[in-house]
């Protein structure tokens, strides 16, 4: 909530070939849907702020990890219990992290999906990267009716989180030294596409970095 909802950038994402608006996939309410892109996209800040805010209207939301998910006694199962009235309202539960969560676990993977189909009243939207989703995909995870990817970002998007970077931390040449730092220098320059390799570079212009950074492993190290 401390960064919500200024630093917020509404996702363009894809499914097949065709592209899909933010609102649009917010309407997907009455289905299981999984949330896809690669690793710093945006997947677990979208989850985190659709359920921080109540964007999805007239459903109870809750986000956990896939760690907390399987937890038997945790809270999912609770609500399981509390969903055994056919007349409790709907729950939308976003849980993040499959992948990190089943990254060597096959087996624990499709045991897990098999576990949410049996919850009744709940539709979940799962957070996942599309490497794994993909490679993992089988008859077990055939719930899931849509999968959106998230795109990376346009120019346009990320010079607006640049920008409202710049005046949340009031520092007023930030957008300046970034242009500055990714001229002429195509790999930072690809970096302003992915929103987590983004938002550490924008970090490390605000701490005034004197030693230039070359590229994306420099960027981690430092």
């Amino acid at each position: 909530r401390t960064v919500f909802p200024q630093l917020f950038v509404e996702p363009i994402f894809r499914i097949g070939n065709e592209l899909v608006l933010f609102d649009k996939v917010c309407r997907h309410t009455d289905c299981h849907i999984a949330i896809l892109g690669e690793a710093g996209a945006g997947k677990s800040t979208l989850l985190r702020y659709l359920f921080a805010f109540s964007k999805i209207e007239d459903k109870k939301c809750l986000y956990i990890t896939a760690k907390e998910a399987k937890e038997k006694n945790g809270i999912l199962y609770k609500i399981a219990e509390d969903l055994s009235n056919a007349n409790v309202d709907q729950y939308l539960v976003y849980i993040d992290g499959i992948d990190e969560e089943f990254a060597y676990d096959y087996a624990g993977f499709c045991s897990f999906v098999l576990k949410l189909q049996t919850f009744i009243n709940v539709k979940f939207w799962l957070g996942c990267r599309t490497d794994f989703f993909l490679r993992n995909y089988n008859e077990d995870i055939a719930f899931v009716r849509h999968s959106f990817t998230i795109e990376p970002w346009t120019p346009s998007q990320s010079d607006y989180f640049i920008k409202q970077y710049a005046q949340i931390t009031e520092e007023t040449e930030l957008e300046q030294r970034i242009d500055e730092l990714v001229k002429n220098h195509e790999m930072l320059q690809s970096l302003k596409s992915n929103p987590f390799q983004l938002s550490l570079l924008l970090f490390l212009s605000e701490s005034n970095e004197e030693t230039p950074i070359a590229g994306i492993y420099d960027l981690y190290e430092r």
